[in-house]
């Protein structure tokens, strides 16, 4: 390694002393008297009408501001760069001698390992020249390079159709439009290069076909590889495998993978928003917290704890029941823990109690503070509930971990399985077939563009299971399935289960898993002058302008954002049903409350009832008493009267 550094900042040192003395780079340096040819060539100039000095005689500009060639006007930044005519038997790689010299081809360990640009002379000289060599590249001829062998030249392409990218459309005299097409067009259109083009239907040949029977996107690229076709116009991702059998223009976009799985939507119910202000505690938290109350309840019952009542009620304190002193302890306690403060206070015949009633007071602050504090902390966020989703996995690690069959585009299966050597991945040729086997039962989760996500969620992929014939050729590569047909068996209305089919249900898991670029597979011969071509068109903001020409609105499901996910909570309070659950409960314990007073009245009633009574009874019999008495007076009376009466006529006849 040391060495390897030590080499390059030599080289490179090397480099810049040879760039200013104008010898050139020293793994090919420019021709001098020193060099075999070098009087031949200076020959060969002067038999032409040249000066013997041109182009030998180091790193120079020989062409700036020379009458007899076209920068005799000094015009054209190519006329200001240096070049010289190269020492051929100096400039060539020589393996052999790169090895003796203890390199390899590439390193600058030697000389020999390495070299410089060199294009042979345009002027019929038996020599080279290199701008490289002089610090310079050469665009005096990059017109001749990037345009003569291609300007005017006849394209032959094929096309698959995947909107909005490529559309078929058999009233374009190419019969295919869209984004590519369009941008393709100016591309093909630029003045430099001025190709025509020919597009076949049909995509890959057979011959292809067969050869790459799992996709046919990577068998379109075996037939550019071929010369079959320049090159296809198709939605397609740079694999290795496919870059390994022809070059490919530069991306023009990319698409983005993620996990995706069924989740199926539990709609909130009542109940769902009446236990949520539980929620912040678990059942046993909360059996600890009760605990806790009861047991503090008891010691301060055992203790003689007395309650801030009435002071009516507080005299009468020690002639209640114990049970009933013990139920009013409890009940404060509650309440005092609701409040946040402790209201019980120790006997006031017992001042040795002050310090164990201050101890425990200390306790239940503590208690109070941290409980309540926990709870308030996470009851805000736990109010607000949105469609509640049963997800089975949080992400493709978890669902790698249940061994859980996941599909996958067939053409990104080896990748994934070096990602994720456990993976249980299920190939589809056709990304747009995945939901529909997912559906079927061959997965439980799948692996999914944004693009294709984003189709699904627009209904498009459910239109198309529902109007399209299937048959096993279609269907899962790896997976045992038997042939479909009709809008039954392609799922586009029921799962294998007899569930309704929504696919609003799948949605995206994590981070993004992989990003693929897309490009065109091209033949060699054109990729240079295409790449400039595309270069030049992005820049001029072409290819945004074919998107928004062939855009597609895709309409997203309720609760999901347009990249499938779960819309998170816009700001602002809480709404009237976030708060259901609790004011149902506050109202519930108001009734008990309500409920409670009604029957004291009622009891008050129903006693000041029999009270009165029993008063209204003793007085009829009170007055029934004071009747017979009287009435006996009366007849005594009567009866001492015809005594009397009596008496005086004895009298009167005596």
């Amino acid at each position: 390694m040391l060495r390897g550094c030590l080499l390059s900042i030599i080289y490179t040192t090397c480099l810049d002393l040879c760039f200013a003395e104008g010898a050139g780079s020293f793994e090919c340096p420019c021709i001098s008297s020193r060099s075999a040819g070098f009087a031949s060539l200076q020959q060969q100039l002067i038999a032409r009408g040249m000066e013997r000095d041109y182009g030998t005689q180091g790193c120079r500009a020989y062409d700036d501001a020379d009458s007899a060639s076209p920068c005799g006007t000094g015009e054209g930044g190519e006329c200001q760069s240096s070049w010289c005519y190269v020492d051929m038997d100096a400039c060539l790689q020589n393996e052999t001698a790169c090895v003796a010299a203890g390199g390899v081809l590439g390193s600058y360990d030697s000389e020999h390992c390495r070299t410089r640009l060199t294009m042979a002379s345009t002027l019929n000289l038996s020599a080279f020249f290199s701008y490289e060599t002089c610090g310079y590249v050469n665009t005096y001829n990059d017109s001749t390079k990037l345009f003569e062998t291609v300007a005017g030249s006849f394209l032959q392409a094929t096309f698959a159709p995947y909107q909005p990218w490529v559309i078929k459309n058999e009233d374009n005299q190419y019969g295919v439009d869209g984004v590519y097409m369009d941008f393709l067009l100016k591309v093909l259109g630029l003045p430099a290069l001025g190709m025509q083009l020919n597009v076949t239907p049909g995509f890959a040949t057979q011959q292809s076909r067969v050869r790459f029977p799992e996709s046919s996107y990577t068998a379109c690229v075996h037939d550019v590889a071929l010369g079959t076709y320049d090159f296809c116009l198709a939605d397609m991702w740079v694999t290795p495998e496919r870059a390994r059998m022809t070059p490919f223009l530069p991306s023009l976009r990319e698409d983005y993978f993620y996990f995706v799985m069924r989740v199926k939507q539990k709609e909130v119910t009542f109940w769902d928003r009446l236990g949520r202000p539980f929620l912040p505690f678990s059942a046993g938290a909360w059996a600890l917290v009760g605990l806790f109350l009861i047991v503090l309840a008891l010691t301060l019952w055992v203790a003689g704890a007395e309650l801030n009542l009435a002071q009516e009620a507080q005299d009468h304190w020690y002639e209640y029941q114990w049970y009933t002193r013990l139920g009013f302890i409890a009940a404060t306690i509650i309440t005092d823990f609701l409040l946040g403060e402790l209201t019980t206070r120790r006997p006031h015949r017992k001042q040795s109690l002050e310090w164990p009633f201050r101890v425990f007071s200390l306790a239940f602050s503590f208690f109070m503070l941290v409980t309540i504090s926990s709870y308030t902390a996470s009851l805000a966020s736990l109010l607000v509930i949105e469609n509640q989703n049963n997800n089975e996995f949080n992400n493709i690690e978890e669902a790698i971990a249940k061994h859980t069959r996941i599909c996958m585009p067939t053409t990104l299966k080896s990748t994934f399985l070096k990602l994720y050597p456990r993976g249980l991945f299920i190939g589809v040729d056709d990304e747009l077939d995945m939901p529909r086997t997912l559906y079927s039962g061959g997965c439980r989760a799948m692996v999914m563009s944004l693009t294709i996500l984003q189709q699904v969620h627009g209904g498009k992929v459910k239109e198309r299971d529902c109007n399209t014939n299937f048959t096993n050729e279609t269907m899962v590569i790896g997976f045992a399935s038997s042939a479909v047909s009709g809008a039954t068996e392609n799922h586009c209305k029921f799962d294998i289960e007899g569930n309704d089919r929504n696919d609003c249900e799948l949605i995206r898991a994590g981070d993004i898993l992989y990003t693929a670029p897309l490009s065109f597979p091209v033949q060699g011969r054109l990729l240079h002058s295409l790449s400039w071509g595309v270069a030049a068109e992005t820049s001029k903001g072409s290819f945004q302008v074919a998107k928004r020409n062939n855009s597609v609105d895709y309409e997203s499901c309720d609760g999901l954002t347009d990249s499938g996910e779960v819309k998170l909570r816009e700001e602002g309070g809480l709404t009237f049903e976030e708060l259901s659950g609790t004011i149902v409960i506050a109202i519930l314990i108001a009734a008990a409350g309500c409920a409670q007073k009604l029957y004291q009245e009622l009891v008050r009633t129903f006693e000041r009832i029999r009270k009165s009574s029993a008063r209204t009874g003793t007085s009829g019999i009170q007055s029934e008493q004071v009747q017979h008495t009287t009435s006996q007076d009366v007849l005594i009376g009567k009866q001492h009267s015809l005594r009397s009466e009596k008496e005086l006529r004895g009298d009167d006849q005596a």
